[in-house]
């Protein structure tokens, strides 16, 4: 094939690129859904978390992780997660995250060779087996916008802080707690 055949199976300059678009998260009707996020800048870390009990009565948490890699925070906040909703017993929920390493960690398709975030790991699959169903999947960084925000505003915290909002059918409560105080 020459070169005039070649480019002219390509698109004018001007025409738009296609756009591939991503697809939307699948929600259960009538489950409980999450979403989980870390994040970590110039090695500080924090952890963000999303709980839909309904569309009308969600749960956010944004929490300090202090020192830590953006694994390291991933790990963090699907830990927390799970330590939240076995504290306020739901044991069946969608979780989702964007961290294509962690999904595939906790669901056994690859294999985690950092023997500090295998302890972690180790630990969230212990917490995993107190769960009556329980999905955990890969979502895109668009869909995961809001865990997104509060694992940054997790890294604007102190290691041990932590701030809760919970809003119930249009009414917002909001909670801080110091430093060393037991996350959620």
């Amino acid at each position: 094939m020459n070169s005039a055949a070649i480019f002219s199976a390509l698109p004018p300059p001007d025409s738009k690129p296609v756009q591939n678009p991503r697809p939307p998260v699948s929600i259960q009707e009538g489950s409980p859904w999450a979403f989980f996020d870390g994040a970590s800048q110039n090695n500080k870390a924090g952890a963000g978390l999303c709980i839909f009990l309904k569309h009308d009565h969600i749960l956010k948490a944004s929490v300090g992780l202090g020192l830590g890699s953006n694994n390291f925070a991933e790990l963090s906040a699907l830990h927390l997660l799970l330590c939240r909703l076995i504290k306020i017993n739901i044991f069946a929920i969608q979780i989702f995250g964007d961290s294509l390493n962690v999904i595939n960690w906790v669901n056994g398709s690859s294999s985690c060779h950092n023997q500090i975030l295998q302890i972690l790991l180790d630990e969230i699959m212990h917490l995993k087996a107190s769960f009556n169903q329980l999905s955990i999947c890969h979502t895109y960084r668009e869909n995961n916008e809001e865990a997104d925000k509060l694992s940054k505003d997790g890294l604007q915290q102190n290691l041990g802080c932590w701030t809760i909002e919970a809003l119930v059918q249009g009414q917002t409560t909001l909670s801080h707690q110091p430093p060393f105080a037991p996350p959620l």
